[in-house]
């Protein structure tokens, strides 16, 4: 790698320094900067881990940036994979949650110096969108690998982010103070661990872990590989804090804090952390927390499941007593019609004389009703033959008007007119004329129209509305006639005034009509005609009645009436065994459909449960 022209030391040399030495210092400008190992890489390896699933840098991408690469390793490449600002970007769009802060990164294989600079102003300006603390920082010190500003940028957005996990997953109450709820919060979470452990409660995350005991115990609870015995066997506090982190590197936890931070209370490194552990393990407890949902979720599941099962019992019996009974009241209503069927019978025996005679009877009515019917045909033969009437299907329209009002104000009128077929109470539009512009004695083009285009077609009732054309506005109403079409095609002409309530001087509207084409229509107008047609169809309505007449009820032809009474009887029966039957089918019916919902409902909560029982093994397992 190029040396940077604003420091003394190459990132060579510092990566070899790192080699060596628990801390760097470097010289940049009239300044000395200084950072641990430990600091350096837990700031690479926090920003290896959340763009671990970026595309970008994935390894099926064949996208290939100038200084970007992920996973930045060694560490001490930091400060040149960060030079066109990429990462930087990409990192900062992952610490806000929906939209990204950044867009329209510069992602190329070659960059200009200009661009990268372009990238490293974004990240500055992304920066200042999450308030973070930017003094006396440009895009220029980024671009050209300033380490101290490199490390700083960096450390502030690390910390942002565990910062916002801790807020998250603690539920914060959105004080103010961020960083003094987040203090509060990684505390009450060490002490709500040392209380299982017997060791005491903290106050601070500075003195009261001076001596690392808490945190070897904090260690111990959360992962069992971690064991203190050793450590506490070491009466110097560095050294005992140096194997407490080494206790730490067990569980890929040794990031952002060494000895000297801990023994010394450096309060900011010790917080990073303790954030770290607190977001790595904290999902350790939203298992056991989804562990025990599922179970009470699992048991009340189960307790429905049996609760349906009764259900399911109870419907099927009465599902099986409805069909009982069903099949009772089935085989009575068989026998009652067998009943009903031999009285019948012997009805039909006793009225068999009386039932010749009523036909008798009926046929002479016929024959008489077929006479009339032929003598009212005979008179309609000789009607003469029916009116011809040529009836318009095409005609051609002339509209005109006369002394329209002025509708403009530096003008006159804009004149057009629309036809419309009344239907109801409503007007449907037909035909919309052409507009002349700047007129009051408009003259339009003749229209021809077909009868097929109206409702009705002779009958029908149009309207001519006539209107004033406007371009920026409404078009403004200037009256309308309303006639039914066919006085306008047998006169020929019509001329009327518009009529509008709201206007005084309408004008008038001049419509010609010339018929272009017709058909021959046969018109009954011939009074005797209509006279005798009546009297025909009369004839065969009389005609029909009498030949569909019903069988005359036996009370009127003299039948026994023991047989009537216990037909009568029978009869009364044999509706209230149907309506019992189809009550009984009805609730067989109803219950069947109550099972089958039952029995879906049972197999859902079963397959339900078997998920479950499948997620609690998963979590179980882990």
């Amino acid at each position: 790698p190029a040396s940077n022209p604003r420091t003394n030391v190459t990132a060579q040399q510092a990566t070899m320094s790192l080699k060596h030495a628990d801390s760097v210092v470097l010289a940049q400008g009239t300044s000395l900067h200084s950072y641990s190992v430990e600091e350096l890489a837990g700031v690479v390896n926090y920003i290896n881990m959340v763009l671990a699933d970026d595309p970008d840098f994935s390894s099926e991408s064949k996208k290939v940036f100038p200084c970007a690469k992920i996973p930045i390793t060694p560490p001490a490449k930091l400060f040149t994979a960060l030079k066109d600002g990429i990462i930087l970007c990409k990192f900062i769009n992952k610490l806000s949650p929906g939209e990204p802060l950044i867009t329209n990164i510069h992602q190329r294989r070659n960059m200009s110096p200009l661009l990268m600079r372009e990238n490293c102003a974004k990240v500055l300006e992304g920066m200042q969108q999450l308030k973070l603390r930017l003094i006396n920082i440009g895009a220029g010190d980024l671009a050209q690998g300033a380490v101290s500003v490199s490390l700083g940028l960096c450390w502030q957005c690390v910390a942002y982010d565990l910062r916002r996990r801790v807020l998250a997953l603690g539920n914060a109450t959105g004080a103010k103070d961020l960083e003094k709820e987040e203090e509060n919060l990684l505390i009450a979470w060490i002490n709500k661990h040392l209380k299982e452990t017997k060791s005491g409660k903290i106050s601070n995350l500075g003195s009261d872990l001076q001596d690392s005991t808490k945190l070897l115990a904090l260690l111990h609870e959360l992962d069992e590989r971690c064991n203190p015995e050793d450590a506490l066997a070491e009466s110097d506090l560095t050294y005992r804090a140096g194997h407490t982190l080494r206790e730490a590197e067990k569980i890929n936890c040794r990031v952002f804090v060494n000895a000297e931070d801990i023994v010394k209370c450096n309060t900011r490194n010790t917080k990073l952390f303790i954030a770290n552990l607190y977001a790595q393990f904290h999902p350790e407890e939203e298992r056991l927390q989804k562990l025990k949902e599922l179970r009470e979720d699992t048991a009340r599941l189960q307790h429905r499941l049996e609760h349906l099962k009764k259900k399911l019992q109870r419907s099927q019996h009465r599902q099986e007593k409805d069909t009982t009974e069903e099949a009772e009241l089935a085989r009575e209503a068989a026998e009652l019609e067998a009943a009903l069927a031999d009285v019948e019978k012997q009805l039909q025996g006793a009225v068999q004389q009386n039932l010749r005679e009523e036909r008798d009877k009926h046929d002479a009515e016929v024959k008489k009703a077929r006479h009339e019917y032929h003598m009212l045909k005979q008179q309609l033969n000789k009607i003469d033959p029916l009116e011809r009437l040529k009836l318009p299907t095409k005609f051609r329209l002339a509209v005109s008007c006369n002394e329209l009002p002025k509708m403009d104000f530096l003008g006159k009128s804009d004149p057009f007119y629309i036809v419309s077929q009344v239907l109801g109470n409503e007007g449907v539009p037909v035909f919309k004329s052409e507009v002349i512009k700047n007129i009051l004695d408009p003259v339009f083009k003749a229209k021809e129209y077909e009868m097929a285009q109206f409702i009705n077609s002779i009958d029908s009732e149009v309207v001519f509305s006539v209107w004033d054309w406007d371009k920026f506005t409404g078009n403004d109403f200037i009256g309308s006639v309303q006639f039914k079409l066919h006085e306008l095609a047998k006169t020929g002409k019509y001329h009327g005034k518009l009529e509008n309530k709201h206007l005084k001087k309408t004008g008038t509207i001049t419509i010609i009509c010339e018929v272009t084409d017709t058909e021959d229509v046969a018109i009954g107008e011939n009074k005797e005609w209509r006279r005798v047609h009546d009297l025909m169809k009369e004839a065969k309505h009389a005609h029909k009645k009498i030949r569909a007449m019903p069988v005359i009820g036996t009370e009127d032809i003299g039948v026994p009436p023991e047989l009537v009474e216990k037909m009568k009887e029978l009869q009364v029966k044999l509706n209230d065994v149907h309506e019992r039957l189809d009550h009984a089918h009805d609730a067989a019916e109803g219950h069947a459909q109550r099972t089958e919902e039952l029995v879906a409902a049972t197999s859902t909560y079963e397959k339900t449960i078997r998920k479950r029982e499948h997620e609690l093994a998963a979590l179980e397992a882990q």
